[in-house]
């Protein structure tokens, strides 16, 4: 599984990356959204961890989705 952690505090995102790694996922690491969509460009993941600020998740996720031209994975509800 490959996950892509999206943290602008440099030790949380290391101590999250450290803990899926012993998990045995593969950890790529972005201390900004957008340093996180430039990374959402070039791979795919399966998972995205970020913070929850200013606004919400699913926000984010259609963000992303929308600057990358990606489409929401198999069985993922549209609201």
């Amino acid at each position: 599984m490959r996950v892509l952690v999206v943290e602008d505090h440099p030790r949380l995102a290391e101590t999250v990356a450290t803990v899926l790694r012993r998990e045995g996922m593969a950890v790529d690491v972005a201390f900004d959204g957008r340093e996180a969509l430039g990374r959402v460009a070039l791979a795919d993941y399966d998972v995205t961890r970020t913070t929850r600020r200013s606004t919400s998740g699913r926000a984010r996720t259609g963000d992303s989705r929308s600057a990358c031209g990606s489409r929401a994975p198999p069985g993922a509800s549209r609201r």
